[in-house]
């Protein structure tokens, strides 16, 4: 019958039970247990272990492997508590890592955005200088791109429409319109043609070979 099988595993949870209970009564009782007039301890409340297995209802061994079953539990609790402390700093430091890492990303994406920016202006103030050489007569033109630095002098050209910047180029001083035009050769093929036109419409108007 599902009872009676029961019956000895609820008996042997009870003894367990009982036996816990007995150890620790047993144990805190016989520590304050008072001393005697001659100074020995009174065994008055106190008992052995055997004693104690007794009145469990078990063997000395058994009363032992229950409470070294015990004294585990505890140091398994301990660790456990140990290790739930750990894992919640772990979680802190990773917390702040991962918003250090998102702070850093916002920052590297701002500048990003801030050079996006700086860029679209210097283009566009480019473009303007584009238009307003290409409105103006070459030898005009000419002589106010001559002076500049090379990279300048490159940006602009390369942002004026081919015809407007072969009439300026043919205008300039023989030496700088032909490194100009050497310059903007290196660009890219989208104006790689522009300057060939230059440098032949150049050669007509005698500038100086390569290399010298």
């Amino acid at each position: 019958m599902p009872l009676a099988r029961l019956l000895p595993v609820l008996a042997i949870a009870a003894a367990g039970a009982l036996a816990l209970d007995v150890i620790e009564t047993g144990v805190s009782v016989g520590a304050a247990a008072p001393t005697g007039a001659s100074g020995g301890s009174a065994p008055i409340c106190g008992q052995s272990a055997a004693e104690i297995a007794a009145q469990a209802g078990m063997s000395p061994a058994e009363l032992e492997a229950l409470q070294s079953l015990k004294a585990r539990r505890s140091a398994l609790d301990a660790r456990e508590e140990g290790l739930s402390t750990q894992l919640a700093v772990v979680q802190t430091a990773e917390a702040k890592v991962d918003s250090r890492i998102a702070e850093l990303h916002a920052a590297q994406q701002a500048l990003k955005d801030e050079v996006g920016q700086a860029d679209a202006r210097r283009q566009a103030d480019v473009d303007r200088l584009a238009r307003v050489f290409e409105a103006m007569p070459p030898a005009a033109a000419a002589a106010r791109i001559a002076p500049l630095s090379d990279d300048v002098r490159l940006a602009i050209a390369l942002r004026m429409r081919a015809r407007s910047l072969a009439a300026v180029i043919t205008a300039m001083p023989p030496p700088e319109a032909k490194r100009l035009a050497e310059a903007m050769a290196n660009q890219g093929a989208d104006r790689i043609e522009a300057a060939r036109q230059t440098v032949t419409a150049g050669a007509a108007e005698g500038w100086p070979a390569s290399g010298g």
